[in-house]
């Protein structure tokens, strides 16, 4: 993908998510945004053949659930 195409994507992504954001109205729907953000930049990474993202968003639920069940 050419960069042109590339920075478009991108902004396309940031309208989609901002205007998701906007529509959530408590802390819940705001988490299950970002979780579904997350998960779609993971699955773009393998589909793209980048570096895979799972490992490390794994590891910041793990670190998050670890912090919030003691």
């Amino acid at each position: 993908m050419n960069s042109q195409a590339e920075a478009l994507r991108k902004k396309n992504q940031a309208a989609f998510w901002n205007a998701k954001q906007a529509k959530a109205s408590t802390d819940r729907e705001r988490a299950a945004v970002w979780h579904d953000a997350c998960r779609m930049l993971a699955k773009q990474a393998d589909k793209e053949g980048g570096s895979s993202l799972w490992g490390p968003l794994a590891q910041h639920l793990h670190n998050f659930f670890q912090h919030h069940s003691e």
